[in-house]
């Protein structure tokens, strides 16, 4: 379910070259995985929604390949199946295909909340019905075509889960599990012995005559009498139940934690992890004789009713590729949730490296020697097998969101939320190296200019340190740059990127001159690399720019890539790689961007983008930036994210990882600008919560972390 969305896409299919005639980006073979939200599965036939789109496996989930033909928005939250048809549903947008998959055909929105996600679909007899996150239950009496508000008697709009089982309609709010016996037109509750109100996940088992609720924490209760009352089920290894899948008696409940299994309908429960390398699980199918998972890291499927997992991603490519970096001849990228991969071959195949990762967040890489460095949310890891095997290497630093890892000399440093730490043995132990920066610093990127270290910092510029970090000075006169996301370092010059563009400092951060010629409107740069004197700065979709002149003039040479941002650049060998949120790592030759460029071709603008939030983790208040605009899509260009000069209804919207709305920051009309809000998390649990912003068809996900 997609209130899990994150979240955050388009590769196969739709992440193709946007312009054949001029781009060579060409897609690697991965790293493959990604975020599952739902799955479904109709004879041997298995679809997996992801940021990505549709993924389609006619093995059972043996390999995959996209089916997005026909799907205009690839953020997709769920996937049903109803007798002959597959549906497939996001921001407020549903899609059906009636030939399994190999198209798919808009339904009509009249009447539907467009921006909102939806978290479930039901079906009884010719009424279709969606749910969705802050707007309640949708009824289409018409295949599709129109639909109506069918929310008498639900306290609650924000729903969780929405199943239909014979007649009955079962939909869960935040304030309980209610009932419909008559197409929606009036709700009753069916909470009689449930613990706590919300419920994540139901399933019919014992033929259909026993319903299964999940609940985040309780575990799993059971109702013979339709949902009239429930009684608690066995105590559970994972309890807070994500998804629930039903083989007769057989069940299997997937946890924020991993699977549990029964084989008595719930009386009593088993761990059922093995093989499963990413525990946190989003969702669960049956198909044929095999059960297949979906997780924060992608696809697993089970031969013997869940008793072990195997990894099952071949063909699946929905991978934020958050960090690369060059071990040798090899290169490895770090992804949001699926771990470390790595691969010898230009990207043709890649190798999951991610033995001993208890956390596989990744922010952050770094080869120093023969040593190998991988910073997540919450832990510093060390390699010394090329990534075969990780150990932690926290002794002394707290476990904080480590977003750079930089060596200078025998120095390793470490910074993110908090500041910045010093190793001098190699990340055995480390010692707090902060002083002169700002309370509860988050440092965004990390640098090393001759005996100069520079951090860039989320809302506070740049500092700097010309005593190996014992002591740190703002360095922002003319930088022009609040939020800093990288750096790019040539002899004598540092450049900083971050949500004004680009500027350029030849006296370590003494000075800045903001170099954003040829730059368009509102850039927002994630990531930057310098190859010899040449630079190239990473933005949102194909908006990759190159200067071979010290920033005077910036060249667009991003045609090809996919969106919605490239957040990581890496050089392997004499290939320019580029790691994306959601569509893997893209490759190029160097040899084929220009050498001498043309510095009078007008730019369109950037359209909207929303930031990481600052503090980060935080507690109890964190502060998000996001930018509304005018923009132009670029030829060929997906829809997610482009929108017309006329858009400007802006929601940005918090959930937690159940998919419940906890807070609605922004929700009216917004000019073109950059804007900034705060969230206070007083009220809130720790834990992660995902914000959502979405403007017209832009959808962008990011996730942030509350920590009492």
């Amino acid at each position: 379910m997609k209130a899990l969305f994150y979240p955050v896409l388009l590769f196969g299919t739709l992440c193709v070259l946007t312009n054949p005639a001029n781009a060579q980006w060409v897609p690697t073979s991965g790293p493959e995985g990604g975020w599952i939200y739902s799955l479904a599965a109709q004879g041997a036939s298995v679809f997996a929604a992801t940021d990505n789109g549709m993924f389609r496996s006619a093995n059972n989930g043996a390999s995959w390949s996209p089916a997005n033909v026909g799907i205009t928005n690839l953020a997709l939250s769920c996937v049903r199946v109803d007798g002959s048809n597959v549906y497939a549903a996001g921001a407020g947008l549903i899609f059906r295909s009636t030939d399994d998959g190999a198209s798919w055909t808009g339904l009509g929105t009249t009447g539907l909340p467009l921006g909102y996600y939806i978290h479930g679909l039901g079906f009884i007899g010719s009424n279709l019905f969606a749910g969705f996150g802050g707007r309640g239950v949708y009824r289409s009496t018409d295949a599709g075509a129109t639909w109506t508000a069918c929310n008498a008697g639900l306290p609650d709009t924000t729903i969780y889960v929405l199943k239909s089982f014979g007649s009955s309609l079962f939909a869960g709010t935040q304030k309980g599990l209610f009932r419909s016996t008559d197409n929606g037109s009036s709700w009753t509750p069916a909470n009689a012995g449930l613990p706590a109100p919300i419920v994540s996940a139901l399933v019919a088992t014992g033929g259909g005559g026993t319903l299964v609720a999940g609940l985040p924490g309780p575990g799993t209760y059971a109702s013979t009498d339709n949902g009239a009352t429930w009684t608690k089920l066995g105590n559970m290894p994972h309890g807070n139940v994500n998804c629930l899948v039903s083989d007769g008696t057989d069940l299997i409940a997937g946890a924020g934690d991993g699977i549990s299994r029964s084989t008595d309908s719930g009386v009593t429960w088993v761990k059922a992890d093995s093989g499963l390398i990413f525990n946190y699980v989003l969702s669960l199918c049956k198909s044929g004789t095999r059960f297949v998972a979906g997780t924060m890291g992608g696809a697993f499927v089970s031969t013997d009713t869940g008793q072990s997992w195997r990894l099952a991603d071949a063909g699946l490519v929905s991978s934020s590729v958050t960090c690369l970096a060059m071990d040798g001849s090899m290169v490895v990228a770090g992804t949001d949730g699926g771990g470390v991969y790595r691969s010898s071959n230009n990207g043709m195949v890649w190798e999951s490296i991610s033995a001993g990762l208890s956390d596989q967040r990744l922010r952050s890489l770094l080869a120093n020697g023969p040593t190998l460095f991988a910073g997540t949310w919450d832990l510093v890891y060390r390699s010394t097998d090329h990534g075969l095997t990780w150990h932690e290497a926290n002794i002394g630093r707290p476990m904080k969101m480590v977003n750079a890892l930089v060596a200078a000399g025998p120095s390793l440093f470490a910074a993110g939320d908090g500041g910045v730490w010093l190793s001098s043995d190699n990340g055995s132990s480390w010692t707090s190296a902060s002083t002169g920066l700002p309370a509860n610093a988050y440092v965004y990127c990390m640098t090393v200019n001759g005996g100069s270290l520079l951090v860039g910092l989320y809302g506070q510029g740049v500092y700097t340190s010309t005593d190996n970090g014992a002591h740190w000075n703002v360095a922002n006169t003319g930088l022009g740059i609040s939020y800093v996301y990288g750096f790019a370092v040539t002899p004598g010059k540092v450049f900083a990127g971050g949500e004004n563009g680009v500027s350029l400092t030849t006296n370590n951060g003494a000075s800045w001159t903001k170099v954003t010629n040829g730059l368009v409107e509102y850039p927002y740069i994630h990531s930057m690399l310098a190859v010899g004197n040449r630079i190239f700065a990473g933005a949102a979709y194909d908006y990759l720019f190159f200067s071979e002149d010290n920033g005077a003039h910036w060249t667009k040479v991003g045609e090809g890539l996919p969106g919605p941002e490239i957040v990581s650049l890496a050089l392997d060998g004499t290939d320019l790689l580029a790691g994306t949120n959601y569509c893997g790592v893209w490759r190029r030759p160097l040899a084929e961007i220009p050498v001498s460029v043309s510095h009078d071709r007008p730019e369109a603008p950037l359209a909207f983008g929303l930031e990481q939030n600052y503090p980060n983790p935080f507690n109890p208040t964190t502060r998000i930036r996001y930018t509304v605009a005018r923009v132009v899509a670029p030829s060929g260009a997906p829809s997610r994210g482009v929108e017309g000069p006329a858009a400007r209804k802006t929601r940005l919207v918090v959930y937690d990882l159940l998919g419940r709305q906890v807070a609605t920051l922004v929700n009216e009309e917004k000019a073109p600008g950059s804007y900034e809000v705060t969230l206070d998390g007083s009220g809130l649990a720790s834990g992660v919560y995902i914000y959502r912003m979405t403007a017209g068809s832009y959808v962008r996900s990011r996730t942030m972390v509350l920590v009492r």
